[in-house]
């Protein structure tokens, strides 16, 4: 009887002592498969070994093997354990090596990008490029959950490490600190435009902004790219899908990389069009240059934009961009979103020999508005008969295409010498 039970104690406690134990390597090129294949079918993964083994023997080059060889062997000096960490990186590699959208190349960047997670990564941040790795590879996608999907069309995918740049501290004040957030919480160019109370403004005093006025507010906008650091996912020449449960939109002709480590996406190009909101995507849309987002949130914000609506604007605008994915059951028809930084856009349809517009351009959703950066006021005015003229002044005008709105507004009267102003 107590043979029998010391029999089942060490059986049962076996599996544990073996999972506790750290793995022993020879640093053999030649010896390693076999010897990552042996320990995972020691440890109730016998496929999946052979598996990699197999590979080992004949597909990976001699650089490749040197390259994990190195890194395996530091995984064990790091306490890095076969569960889950042998097995997901080489479920990955196996899944990487018999992909048939990553060229040879691309495996290789993928081989080199771990070898240096490895050395120069924690553990977590490894395991992160290895989740995001698995979902692109898997479901073409750079994040997943129940709530939305960032899918990827199109393009070809790559890996690589990002060193991290080298520069010198620099203390700065509290106040600037502050003002480093991301893009969804510090781009508030849009927040009054979901509000349906506005204050009362009875100044109405026209302040012309000088041409150097303007290109200060351009150049604020402008903000240094995101440097890239440790591994990456990059996405070359792809379409990016941000999809929720009542809506699918996209950013066409994109190029970045995702840091998986922060969910950050920084991205260089694309276009974004009006498609979604029933207007012609092929002549209402924002050319991007440099953004980034997270990409767990529908998100997406970006400065220094040109927006082109052909039929509506001459030539193209600058302007800041948003658009936010629908988070109830209904579609959120109020995005994307535009407005210029500058306030004198000809916009066509409007203006003709009796009337004369000055102002911005935005578009919230199919809505077209007047709105500009600069915080102006639209002025249109309407020349009559014997001498006279009707001057209309606000903030924002909805400009649609045979009535113009505003919620407040102030209006001249001017019947020769005589004036009425009403505030």
């Amino acid at each position: 009887m107590k043979r029998g039970f010391i029999l089942f104690f060490v059986v049962s406690i076996l599996p544990v002592l073996l999972q506790a134990q750290k793995p022993q390597f020879s640093n053999d090129q030649l010896l390693m498969g076999k010897e990552i294949s042996q320990l995972l079918q020691d440890r109730g993964s016998p496929q999946l070994g052979l598996d990699f083994e197999q590979l080992w023997t004949n597909k990976l080059t001699v650089e490749q093997k040197k390259k994990l060889t190195a890194g395996f062997a530091a995984m064990v000096q790091k306490g890095y354990k076969v569960d889950p960490h042998f097995e997901k990186l080489v479920t990955l590699i196996n899944k990487a090596a018999g992909h048939n959208e990553l060229s040879t190349s691309s495996f290789d960047n993928f081989i080199t990008t771990i070898s240096k997670s490895i050395e120069l990564s924690k553990p977590q941040e490894l395991m992160a490029f290895l989740r995001t790795s698995d979902l692109v590879l898997e479901k073409r996608a750079l994040y997943a959950s129940s709530y939305n999907t960032l899918q990827i069309e199109g393009g070809t995918v790559d890996f690589e490490f990002a060193e991290p740049a080298k520069v010198e501290f620099v203390e700065e004040p509290e106040a600037e600190v502050q003002q480093q957030e991301t893009k969804e919480e510090d781009n508030d160019w849009f927040d009054d435009w979901d509000s349906d109370e506005e204050e009362w403004d009875t100044n109405w005093e026209e302040e012309e902004p000088s041409a150097e006025e303007a290109k200060a507010l351009i150049l604020s906008a402008e903000e240094p790219q995101m440097p890239l650091e440790g591994p990456v996912v990059r996405v070359n020449m792809g379409n990016l899908f941000f999809v929720t449960k009542n809506d699918s939109v996209a950013l066409k002709g994109t190029s970045g990389a995702i840091m998986p480590s922060s969910n950050t996406f920084v991205g260089q190009g694309g276009r974004f069009d009006w498609g979604s909101v029933g207007l012609n995507p092929n002549e209402v849309y924002c050319d991007l240059s440099n953004y980034n987002f997270q990409v767990d949130k529908p998100f997406l914000s970006a400065s220094n934009v040109r927006m082109t609506f052909k039929g509506k604007i001459a030539e193209p605008v600058s302007g800041e961009f948003e658009y936010r994915g629908s988070s109830g059951k209904t579609k959120n028809t109020s995005y994307p979103r535009f407005v210029s930084y500058q306030e004198d856009i000809d916009i066509k349809g409007i203006a003709d020999e009796k009337l004369s517009y000055k102002g911005g351009v935005g578009l919230r959703g199919d809505r077209i508005y007047s709105t500009s950066m600069m915080g102006g006021n639209t002025i249109i005015e309407i020349k009559g008969s014997q001498n006279s003229r009707l001057k209309v002044m606000s903030k924002s005008f909805q400009l649609q295409d045979s009535v113009i709105i505003a919620k407040r507004a102030a209006m001249i009267l001017y019947h020769g010498k005589d004036s009425i102003y009403n505030p």
